[in-house]
């Protein structure tokens, strides 16, 4: 996988937030939503199928990707920024694509191996991690897209435009920090 496939749908979720385009956001959100639910049971359903057939143990590094941190936050904010630069500059995307798939990936595979199992513990670490990551992602494209000033072309239209980003900016921040919370406990 050179290049992560929800990069598509979190850029444009925080390119119509930064034009004001709600129909668009929801959209975008909806797409995105329908790419991961439709990877997660389908390697769900596949490593249900392979565990029938081959024992499947819960590794070590399985593990570590149900243990989710205020710093994953960070890191997909951070991830996010970086996308948001390369969807705004001449930086190439697949460079920013293969760091998101690196962050998305694997806890989505856990995400699915919890499923598989019917493990509920293995199941919400690696959801709540892959959760952790998409809110910092789309929050750190919003961030460059509102520092690089991106709004709509008639000027009429901008006023609107800067109220769904920032209300959008704090609802993501919100959730980051909620997400922060619920990982420490």
């Amino acid at each position: 996988m050179l290049i992560s496939p929800l990069l598509g749908p979190i850029t444009a979720f925080a390119f119509n937030a930064a034009i004001g385009r709600p129909v668009k956001m929801a959209h975008s959100g909806w797409s995105g939503f329908i790419l991961i639910a439709t990877v997660v049971m389908a390697s769900a359903a596949l490593t249900f199928l392979t565990s029938l057939i081959v024992d499947l143990p819960i590794t070590n590094e399985i593990e570590i990707r149900t243990k989710n941190s205020p710093v994953d936050i960070i890191i997909g904010v951070l991830l996010g920024i970086a996308g948001g630069i390369a969807m705004v500059s001449t930086i190439p995307g697949i460079l920013v694509g293969v760091a998101i798939a690196a962050a998305l990936v694997p806890p989505t595979t856990v995400t699915c191996i919890g499923i598989a199992f019917l493990d509920y513990r293995i199941f919400a670490g690696g959801f709540l991690l892959t959760s952790s990551n998409i809110i910092g992602l789309i929050l750190g494209c919003m961030i460059i897209f509102f520092l690089k000033g991106i709004t709509p072309r008639k000027y009429y239209e901008r006023t609107t435009a800067k109220k769904y980003l920032l209300v959008s900016i704090i609802v993501f921040s919100f959730l980051g920090a909620l997400l922060g919370v619920l990982s420490s406990i």
